[in-house]
């Protein structure tokens, strides 16, 4: 017997148990009128990255980014109240 073979006569029963214990894990009973949910969302960001010191070994970087520019309206349920607020993102750090 290949190698192949063996591996995949070896995986597939684990395989197989793991998508039942999915399957088992999604199937809720719950039933949903739309399920399908899609919206844009809008984002933008910038970073700032540099080198220093002798022989360029020390880096810094810092980075913004502003999340949901859109405020999309995000709700499974259909609920056209229901919007994603903005979130601000920093960060920074360096190494040397």
């Amino acid at each position: 017997m290949q190698r192949k073979e063996l591996i995949d006569q070896k995986l597939q029963p684990i395989i197989n148990l793991m998508v039942r214990l999915i399957i088992q894990a999604w199937a809720t009973g719950e039933t949903f009128p739309t399920p399908d949910v899609h919206y844009w969302d809008g984002s933008v960001g910038m970073s700032f990255n540099t080198t220093f010191g002798a022989d360029q070994q020390n880096s810094l970087f810092f980075g913004a980014a502003f999340h949901h520019l859109n405020r999309p309206k995000n709700s499974f349920y259909q609920n056209a109240q229901t919007e994603l607020d903005p979130k601000y993102v920093f960060s920074g750090g360096g190494k040397n």
